[in-house]
């Protein structure tokens, strides 16, 4: 899934929409991890995995491990299920 399918709706929730990735991912930081809506590990865990697909797109010598590729996915689902439970939470409230 890619992250502004998750990250959208969430900005969204607090009427912001941006327009690239880059300001979606710092929109992000701004309105949820530095308040303290969501732990500030998803706003790090999402920046560390977006540099990692950028290198992996324009490098020809980015190697990920099968453990490196393990943990971005347990964090991955662990990130979802926190939006999930934001965004449920959200739609209980209005």
């Amino acid at each position: 899934m890619p992250c502004s399918m998750l990250l959208k709706p969430c900005l969204k929730s607090a009427v912001w929409i941006s327009a690239s990735t880059p300001e979606c991912h710092a929109a992000f930081g701004q309105h949820f991890a530095k308040p303290g809506i969501l732990d500030a590990k998803y706003h790090r865990w999402l920046l560390d995995a977006f540099d990692k697909r950028i290198l992996g797109d324009y490098s020809y010598e980015m190697e990920v491990t099968k453990e490196d590729a393990e943990q971005m996915l347990v964090q991955s689902r662990e990130f979802v299920a926190a939006a999930r439970s934001f965004l449920e939470a959200q739609d209980r409230s209005d």
